[in-house]
């Protein structure tokens, strides 16, 4: 019952949200025009938010999703409404058809932005975290994509990020209806 509540809310957002890019050639993943990189952004517009409670929802988003916040944060600034922090993915492998965890990380950088009736997210600067970082756009070249095992740590990385979206989004907007005034009925 929860999954078709969470999904249907989802559904309801999607199309609030703006996209800032298109997947590249090859693979369906979104880069950003711009930059070049894999990126995941968009702009959600909500009625009634202010900046102050989208940051202090963001913050309590944040506490229920990052095991350390406090090592999550690199900025945290309610007078601009905008919060930014580095997290880790870990991606997982298949040995004898049973999923393991391997000891690859996936560092991204998380910033959310927040103004009066919308806020922005921005999942980016995706790297593979080794002794120096390996920049995850370059899985997504023709001939390293064509690996499967690329493929299936690449589309690991996708699901999270489509995953966060969506639990921040959720979380968002359930702030919001719970808000609501006893009396204004």
């Amino acid at each position: 019952m929860k999954q078709n509540l969470f999904g249907a809310l989802v559904l309801m957002l999607l199309p609030l949200i703006t996209f800032a890019q298109k997947p590249g050639a090859g693979h369906p993943y979104p880069i950003d025009s711009v930059s070049g990189l894999w990126t995941y952004e968009g702009i959600v517009e909500m009625e009634g938010l202010t900046k102050a409670d989208g940051y202090a929802r963001a913050g309590e988003w944040v506490k229920s999703q990052i095991k350390d916040p406090a090592g999550f944060y690199t900025v945290q600034d309610a007078e601009q409404g905008k919060i930014e922090g580095k997290h880790r993915i870990p991606l997982f492998r298949t040995v004898d058809k049973q999923r393991i965890r391997s000891q690859m990380l996936v560092k991204y950088t998380l910033t959310l932005w927040f103004k009066d009736g919308r806020y922005r997210y921005r999942i980016s600067n995706l790297n593979l975290e080794r002794a120096t970082y390996y920049p995850l756009e370059q899985w997504l070249e023709p001939a390293t994509y064509a690996n499967a095992e690329t493929k299936d740590y690449t589309e690991q990385v996708h699901t999270f990020c489509m995953e966060f979206i969506a639990s921040l989004n959720a979380h968002m907007a359930k702030a919001q209806k719970n808000e609501t005034n006893e009396d204004d009925w």
